[in-house]
């Protein structure tokens, strides 16, 4: 007697298990030196990203509360600009960590995008930032 799986593969390697569908999630550790952007691969069930990679952001930023900004920015690295998730650490400033040229970029492109006149001086990003390849925030 053979038994059946309980999930089978859907289209975009998503698995449906139980009304459920288990998603990727990639992940972008951007550092503030020269080191290259680290990708990393999770998986959550839709509508649970944020609580299930809560842990994996924990870890990377080292910190217990991680801050989740709204950037404009493309996954890829090009100019196809959409709404993403990067969280960083919520007191990298009173840690003293080193500026994050490109999550910097990142945020201050949101930031041009929506309040053209606002200085941009102070807007930086400090430490590692993660950044999600979709949002995940309320999830």
């Amino acid at each position: 007697m053979t038994s059946q799986p309980d999930f089978e593969f859907g289209a975009r390697g998503t698995i449906e298990a139980d009304a459920k569908v288990l998603k990727q999630i990639q992940l972008r550790v951007i550092r503030p030196d020269d080191v290259p952007d680290e990708i990393l691969i999770e998986r959550a069930f839709e509508g649970e990203e944020f609580k299930t990679i809560r842990p994996v952001l924990c870890r990377l930023l080292r910190c217990e509360y991680p801050e989740r900004i709204r950037v404009f920015a493309d996954w890829s690295g090009g100019t196809d600009y959409g709404y993403l998730d990067m969280f960083v650490d919520e007191l990298s400033g009173d840690k003293g960590l080193p500026l994050n040229r490109v999550a910097t970029e990142h945020y201050r492109r949101n930031m041009r995008a929506h309040d053209p006149g606002k200085p941009l001086d102070d807007v930086i990003i400090l430490g590692i930032a993660v950044l999600c390849d979709r949002p995940v925030w309320g999830t």
